[in-house]
């Protein structure tokens, strides 16, 4: 793995960020936001003029800002990680939220990165935030998932990495055509069991 530069804030950015893999419970840009999007704005008070358009990795969707929890990089004296559990226990005590994560149970998986989201726009400004190349929180679980062209040519290449539940699956190495020391790592730490 290669050094996280990228980690050294500039000056006047506070948060450095990736955004979430899938749309999945996401809401598209070109499309008003849907219920549950809606009322978590209401809720949590987020200025309009603080929503902007990201593109999730996977299926490249552009989507309204909805940030990945698998990686942050913050000040912390700016506080914003202690505004995220408060936001969370907003949406977890709504009782329309409540009905619609019962529903859509993937409401009820990403809540957590929902009211990440929240606390993000509702306490920084644009200009505060970076993101992150795409060397950072490479989701290997999803690889396949991946454009070809956002594929690395090796591991090696990347800064970090998500492998989530990847080793579970026992054939987890057989799609996987790199010869990185990384990936050998891996093999080595946690062979397949076929």
């Amino acid at each position: 793995m290669n050094e996280p530069r990228e980690f050294f804030l500039p000056r006047g950015v506070n948060l450095a960020y990736r955004p979430v893999m899938h749309k999945l419970i996401g809401s598209r840009y070109s499309e008003p936001p849907d219920e549950f999007w809606s009322r978590l704005y209401e809720k949590l008070a987020v200025p309009q003029s603080n929503i902007f358009p990201m593109v999730t990795p996977v299926d490249q969707e552009t989507i309204r800002a909805y940030f990945n929890a698998g990686i942050l990089v913050v000040h912390p004296e700016r506080g914003l990680l202690r505004r995220w559990p408060p936001c969370f226990e907003v949406l977890c005590c709504d009782s329309v939220l409540k009905e619609m994560s019962v529903r859509d149970r993937r409401k009820q998986i990403f809540l957590h990165q929902a009211a990440l989201t929240g606390a993000i726009l509702t306490h920084l400004d644009r200009s505060e935030m970076m993101e992150l190349p795409e060397v950072y929180n490479y989701p290997l679980f999803l690889h396949q998932q991946m454009p070809a062209r956002l594929r690395p040519v090796s591991l090696d290449s990347l800064v970090t990495l998500r492998y989530d539940i990847l080793f579970a699956d026992p054939s987890w190495g057989e799609e996987l055509r790199d010869s990185s020391q990384i990936l050998q790592w891996f093999k080595q730490r946690f062979p397949a069991k076929r």
